[in-house]
């Protein structure tokens, strides 16, 4: 018979002594230590969990480690996975929560991986459950505000935007969306640095292949800029950086146009709101400019004025939209663009103006928007074929009616909005030279009476300068059709059959040379054309000059 010493089993006092016998004693110990399990009950169980916010910073973490291993054993069942230790996780957290900075920082961490490594289950209801258990806890963390520069929040709502964007389950991204949804809601006025998860989840959820999804972030991210706005901006710049980035994405929407349209519309409404807040980007600091506003988080601008970081993220992000491969957004970016410098120019210093025109308006009018691609190959391309021929010709009035508008903070830009527009003027194509003429007509009328002589004569001096490039380019199409032979269409083709090769190779090349016939008539009549209406607005300057 084996040995029992101290309640438990000997298996080398059994070989070697069989003597002396057990007490009644010892195996009354023995029987009570393997019940030892059994006499734990739920209220000892519960009371272990309730309580450890009780052990030290090393124990609580290791306590946590141990109990998401058992849980994720616990959850591979693919038939009957198990809760319990994920409701244990859940109550730890909430109890561990006012620990300090560092301990919780340790904590989160571990539980932070769990949370995303269930949220990512194959097992559809596993990954739901573990995400509203997350919402749960994200609600009660929420319920307390946040210090300034703490970066908590931030850190507890990662795991909704890690899974966001890399579940393949669309019910777990809805589900998502629906929980984010409801903490904005219900806890706005607490919601500092998590406004940056929140904006991840909903900028995913923006370029969402499933229109319901698209559709649910959208209807929030609607009530956020109308409603929540001040929120946005009483945290970090970064912020707002987020939240025109998210609106960015919801115009690349390819399930609804309107929602396009209307995300263009809300980056419009952030504009008026920033003005009525009084984001207003004062000069502090002549030595220190911003360097460039093409920079979607801002950070290239070094200025005094914070403010700037607000203005600074929405311009660009309009910017980059007017090279959209839509006519419909490009046109909406350009128009809502060139209305917010106009409504708001003047919350703006001369200092301000001038990046905004270099990094913003400037690029709008590149060489490649002044002759479409594949310039040659019909004689309608710029009206017909130019992805983005419209767009300039939008911009081009916009840019002159926002430049007589604010001539005195952006007189220093004269020369160059000038050679803009007699960039126009010099196109061999007449939709695009009659804009240039009509806008360089409009800038010479609303900037008259401000103009002095000696920018008077830059402006007439560079209008010369166009009109001599139009000579220039006029004289090549002369001498080009004067090494053109136009063939006699009179000829009977009825003797085809008795051409040659070679004759058939000559019939190519009269082909050919009707085609260089038919665009050079074409660029001949516009360019006298044009010349008439050189004509008509010199003589409307010179009448103006004698009168004044």
């Amino acid at each position: 018979m084996a040995a029992v010493r101290g309640g438990s089993y000997d298996s080398t006092t059994a070989k070697n002594n069989a003597s002396p016998l057990v007490t009644t004693e010892q195996i009354n110990n023995f029987i009570s230590n393997i019940n030892l399990l059994d006499q734990i009950g739920i209220f000892e169980l519960n009371h272990i969990f309730a309580h450890s916010q009780r052990l030290n910073s090393d124990a609580i973490v290791a306590f946590v480690k141990a109990l998401c291993k058992v849980s994720m054993t616990e959850l591979q069942s693919p038939t009957d996975p198990r809760i319990f230790c994920l409701t244990k996780i859940v109550e730890i957290a909430h109890y561990n929560m006012n620990r300090i900075r560092l301990v919780w920082t340790r904590i989160w961490k571990v539980l932070s991986d769990f949370f995303v490594s269930v949220g990512l289950s194959e097992n559809l209801s596993v990954a739901i459950f573990v995400m509203d258990s997350l919402r749960q806890l994200a609600m009660k963390f929420l319920e307390r505000e946040e210090l300034a520069n703490y970066n908590f929040q931030n850190e507890f709502l990662q795991p909704f935007a890690v899974v966001m964007q890399k579940s393949n389950a669309p019910e777990v991204r809805e589900l998502i969306v629906r929980c984010v949804s409801q903490m904005i809601l219900s806890r706005v006025n607490n919601i500092k640095s998590g406004w940056k998860s929140v904006f991840t989840v909903f900028t995913a959820a923006a370029a969402d292949d499933r229109r319901s999804i698209v559709l649910l972030a959208f209807e929030t991210m609607e009530k956020i800029v109308r409603d929540y706005f001040p929120y946005i901006t009483e945290t970090e710049t970064t912020t707002f950086t987020d939240c025109v980035k998210c609106l960015i994405t919801f115009t690349s929407s390819k399930f609804s146009s309107d929602a396009s349209l209307n995300a263009i519309a809300f980056l419009r409404f952030c504009a008026v709101k920033l003005a009525e807040e009084g984001f207003v980007c004062h000069e502090k600091d002549t030595d220190q400019q911003p360097n460039n506003l093409d920079s979607s988080d801002g950070s290239a601008a070094v200025h005094k004025d914070d403010h700037v970081y607000f203005w600074v993220p929405l311009l660009a992000g309009l910017a980059r939209l007017t090279a959209d491969s839509r006519p419909t957004i490009r046109k909406g970016a350009v128009e809502v663009l060139f209305d917010i410098l106009k409504d708001h120019g003047h919350l703006f210093s001369q200092s301000f103006w001038a990046n905004i025109f270099e990094s913003v308006i400037y690029p709008l009018f590149g060489s490649e928007s002044f002759i479409p691609n594949g310039h040659n190959s019909s004689v309608n391309s710029p009206e017909d074929d130019s992805w983005n021929f419209e767009t300039r010709m939008v911009a081009i009035k916009c840019l002159a009616d926002l430049y007589i508008t604010f001539f005195e903070v952006m007189r220093p830009e004269l020369s160059r909005v000038t050679s803009v527009v007699t960039n126009f003027i010099r196109s061999p194509y007449k939709q695009s030279a009659s804009t240039g003429l009509s806008v360089f007509q409009l800038l010479t009328e609303g900037l008259a009476s401000k103009l002095s002589k000696e920018e008077w004569e830059k402006i007439l001096l560079c209008f010369k300068e166009s009109a001599a490039h139009t000579f220039v380019v006029f004289d090549k199409i002369v001498r080009m059709m004067q090494n053109i032979e136009i063939p006699d269409r009179n000829e009977s083709y009825s003797e085809a059959e008795q051409y040659s090769d070679n004759d058939i190779y000559n019939a190519d090349e009269e082909e050919a040379n009707m085609e260089t016939a038919s665009y050079a008539i074409v660029r001949m009549r516009n360019h006298i054309s044009l010349q008439l209406l050189i004509v008509q607005v010199l003589e409307t300057k010179i009448i103006w000059l004698l009168i004044s």
